[in-house]
């Protein structure tokens, strides 16, 4: 196993992982410039490459793959591999080929990817990275070349506040590419993106903006119970107001298979490296907090694989993800290195004597994982904007260019707080696509005029919502072999993104076997998570477009208590008795046009309501008692 891991990391090194692309020429050449060497990135220089194209891939970290041998692999969280394929149903079969599932054998992963770029003689320099809009040259709406500074990644994975040298390298190109997970190229090229989530009005979409909270039993206030003094650290003082607009999106955190404490389980790991320095505990009085109160867990959610996304506190600092997008190289390489802190505290506050990490998946890393989950970075405002209503089938797609599918996947955005208690915001998983949904081609295309020349696969043009489903990296790599596709198009024809003809990029995906429609079948409630289809318990949002679904739907029996959406409908008084049997008595108020259901509205009028009357139960509970002497019936309403 040793013997195969040096192998391994010497086969790397040879092939341009390391920091050799110093020496390289000055100024390289090629077709095609693919900036970000995510999966989504491979997918499309495969793409082009073989379609005859000269392809040149730059990645800022060490390795190709970007989360795919990071953490997850490509298959990870794929609900729809019926649906794929092409280069990405390659590239799946390649990955389900590996010993293990989605978040074993991260280093054979990587291998996978390397192996099939040096196949297609794909040009790759990683380590270099843009670092500002002077690192991009553009003549009018057109890229003309890319200056790409050296930065050799750090101690622990982390990337480089600045760069060992600027302009270490230069790329020419007649089509780029930015399948990074961060959109630097796109933003430094001059296109328009956003980051944070929209407001519910900006696109009329019902999840959209700031979302549901979860409480917690545990005082935000740095002296207990006086708001006056100020809250703890970790906690947002930007103003809690459902539905609108946020500067915070989903968490990130790493992906931490394997972590385990040697002394309480067997088997053998790395040692993980020691914090190093004194626990901040002023930082994580809320921590120590949650600890006091934390029963199974549910408090503090550590330690965890990944994010627990129910919990107060898990795998990274609440709310610092909104920093990353569109933050500056120094800003992201203080962030990941408070990640990689914050881990370490987390294990010694909840008592990891000695911590192992899972040996052999980051040989080059001390076996620490060496990408950040980055869920979400800037999107690109595009010719299109994939919404919630894409995810629904309540629009037409004439020009698809491939399929996605999951729920709208939204971990905790922050903390609040809310009626003298810690709560988490935005947390949401709920399914609103009856099947897999197109994605068009104008969603990779920048605004006609400020980029005539770049594809953008992976920070692609959507709202928060749709990217919180479009998001996997299964995604990732059909867009990315449609970028590709469409690229060697233009290049052939001398067109630009927005002028290449179509019809032919939409048959030479036919002829890869890209499925870019789909048939009906398939997806029933037997899949995860069927109880909270959100066109059984939305029925009116689904009304523009006739739904299809699969013949296994039929006799199918909703419910509207979807776990993970704390503000959620209710059809009935049964079913909200079920779900809140101490709360029966409230129904009639929250019911406010007294048709016997509650809806998503009006139970969030019913929580804005509690906020701004912390005596909430006391005056209603003296509300009903005064109409029950009075032998009359209950005035109902959201906000009585």
């Amino acid at each position: 196993m040793k013997a195969a891991l040096l192998g391994w990391v010497a086969l790397l090194l040879l092939s341009g992982s390391g920091p050799q692309p110093v020496h390289a020429e000055p100024a390289l050449e090629a077709d095609l410039c693919i900036y970000g060497g995510t999966a989504g990135g491979v997918a499309a220089g495969l793409a082009a490459a073989r379609r005859g194209a000269s392809v040149i891939i730059v990645e800022p970290m060490r390795h190709l793959g970007g989360m795919h041998g990071g953490g997850i692999r490509i298959q990870q969280d794929c609900m729809y591999r019926k649906d794929i394929g092409g280069i990405a149903k390659e590239l799946h079969e390649a990955d389900y080929a590996l010993p293990g599932g989605g978040s074993a054998n991260q280093w054979q992963a990587r291998l996978m990817l390397r192996k099939k770029v040096e196949e297609a003689g794909i040009r790759c320099f990683t380590e270099h990275r843009l670092d500002s809009r002077e690192d991009v040259v553009k003549d009018g709406a057109l890229i003309k070349m890319i200056r790409l500074n050296h930065a050799p990644i750090m101690d622990e994975g982390v990337p480089p506040p600045q760069p060992a040298k600027r302009q270490a390298l230069t790329v020419k190109a007649r089509m780029f590419i930015d399948a990074s997970y961060e959109g630097d190229l796109l933003a430094f090229a001059g296109c328009a993106f956003v980051t944070g989530r929209e407001a519910r009005d900006q696109y009329g979409e019902s999840l959209a903006g700031q979302g549901p909270l979860r409480h917690f039993d545990v005082d935000p206030y740095v002296i207990p119970g006086q708001p006056a003094s100020g809250l703890l650290p970790m906690i947002s003082p930007e103003p809690y107001e459902p539905g609108k607009a946020s500067r915070y999106m989903l968490a990130y955190n790493f992906r931490m298979n394997g972590l385990r404490d040697a002394e309480s389980q067997d088997g053998q790991g790395t040692p993980l490296r020691p914090l190093g320095k004194e626990i901040d505990r002023q930082r994580f009085e809320l921590v120590l907090r949650g600890l006091e109160k934390n029963v199974g867990r549910k408090i503090i959610g550590w330690p965890s694989s990944n994010y627990a996304r129910t919990a107060m506190v898990s795998s990274g600092p609440p709310g610092r993800q909104a920093d990353y997008p569109d933050g500056t190289w120094a800003v992201r390489s203080a962030i990941w290195r408070e990640w990689i802190d914050f881990v370490k505290t987390m294990n010694m506050l909840c008592g990891l004597k000695h911590p192992v990490l899972l040996k052999g998946d980051y040989p080059d890393n001390n076996d620490f994982p060496d990408q950040l989950y980055v869920r979400m970075g800037r999107r690109l405002v595009g010719a299109y904007v994939v919404t919630q209503h894409d995810l629904m089938h309540q629009t037409v797609i004439n020009d698809s260019i491939g399929l996605a599918y999951y729920k709208v996947d939204i971990y905790p955005t922050r903390l609040v707080a809310d009626d003298g208690k810690v709560a988490s915001e935005g947390e949401m998983f709920i399914r609103v696509c009856p099947g897999p949904y197109q994605l068009p081609y104008r969603s990779l295309v920048p605004q006609k005029g400020q980029c005539d020349n770049l594809l953008v696969p992976v920070c692609m043009s959507a709202s928060h919502v749709a990217m919180a489903s479009i998001r996997m990296e299964s995604s990732y790599v059909v867009m990315g072999e449609a970028a590709g596709i469409a690229a060697n198009h233009a290049l052939k024809a001398g067109r630009t993104v927005h002028a290449v003809d179509f019809e032919a990029v939409r048959a030479d995906l036919q002829r890869a076997g890209v499925v870019t429609a789909w048939d009906g079948t398939g997806y029933g409630p037997q899949g995860r998570g069927p109880h909270d289809a959100y066109w059984t318990t939305h029925p009116e949002e689904y009304k523009k477009i006739p739904l299809r679904l699969d013949p296994s739907w039929a006799g199918y029996v909703a419910s509207t208590n979807a776990p993970g959406f704390r503000v959620e409908g209710f059809a009935s008084l049964e079913e909200w008795k079920q779900e809140k049997p101490s709360f029966a008595w409230l129904f009639p108020f929250i019911d406010a046009n007294s048709d016997g259901k509650i809806s998503r509205e009006e139970h969030q009028a019913f929580q804005d309501y509690k906020r701004q009357h912390p005596d909430w139960a006391a005056a209603l509970k003296k509300k009903l008692s005064d109409k029950q002497a009075d032998g009359g019936g209950m005035k109902t309403g959201g906000s009585p």
